[in-house]
């Protein structure tokens, strides 16, 4: 029980913290599930960041499961999906309800542009992290051109992460076979 209350004041804090979806919520994320319960190591934090990213859905709200599930079961999977997502709940419906007629476009404008730069920022951190733990399993060259073909693909050609994603596990799982490596 105590396990699943932790599970809770985790994944409600990442959710009353957390704006911008589920990128810009991985670090906090990572943050408590990783650096401060030790619920999960890195390699494990990267995978289901991976696939949370690669199915359809609220990444953050799969990431949370994952890491809910792993700690708990299948209750604990519900219990931190249901408190990830709890704050943005109860903040729509105030903001639907009270602050639509009160507060202008504009001023709500106002307030995100700040929050955007740490979300910003909290990226920036993560994908370090993403790239440092890259090194340990592929060169540098290789991980510069998977992350220059993934920006072109994306950016320029407008094909969904996801599918890019999906093509790179794709490519990596064919590539092992290839060689004859156990998967």
């Amino acid at each position: 029980m105590k396990e699943l209350l932790e599970l809770f004041i985790s994944f409600l804090r990442v959710g009353m913290f957390g704006y911008g979806g589920g990128s810009a919520v991985a670090p906090l994320i990572h943050k408590e599930a990783v650096e401060k319960r030790g619920w999960i190591n890195d390699d494990e934090f990267i995978d289901i960041v991976a696939i949370a990213n690669s199915l359809p859905g609220a990444s953050m709200v799969e990431m949370s499961t994952a890491v809910g599930y792993k700690i708990k079961g299948i209750l604990g999977g519900i219990v931190a999906a249901f408190s990830i997502t709890l704050p943005s709940m109860i903040a729509f419906t105030i903001v639907m309800v009270f602050l639509n007629d009160l507060v202008s476009e504009e001023v709500l404008n106002a307030v995100t542009v700040p929050v955007l730069a740490v979300v910003a920022a909290l990226m920036f951190s993560l994908s370090k992290k993403f790239f440092i733990q890259s090194k340990k399993e592929l060169s540098l060259v290789v991980i510069v051109l998977v992350s220059i073909a993934s920006f072109l693909l994306i950016y320029f050609l407008g094909i969904h992460p996801s599918l890019v994603i999906i093509a790179m596990v794709a490519y990596v799982f064919i590539s092992q076979v290839l060689r004859g490596k156990k998967i």
